[in-house]
């Protein structure tokens, strides 16, 4: 098995979701998308964008003035 987990029935869920979801070239959508009549959303497409990075200088002037203020 590929999963070193021994409960592999834990991770069966998102094998599914994940074949569901796939792109079949031969049917020209997935298999979601023909008995839904729409797309599903992954699991990575419901959490929100992680905040951009901000550069070490610029967070450095930040604190700085957020510590003053205090």
């Amino acid at each position: 098995m590929c999963h070193v987990d021994k409960k592999w029935s834990l991770a069966l869920p998102l094998v599914l979701l994940g074949i569901r979801t796939t792109y079949k070239e031969d049917l020209m959508s997935s298999a979601a998308q023909l008995f839904y009549s729409e797309l599903l959303r992954d699991p990575d497409e419901l959490l929100e964008p992680a905040a951009p990075k901000v550069e070490a200088s610029v967070f450095i002037q930040q604190l700085r003035r957020y510590m003053d203020q205090l």
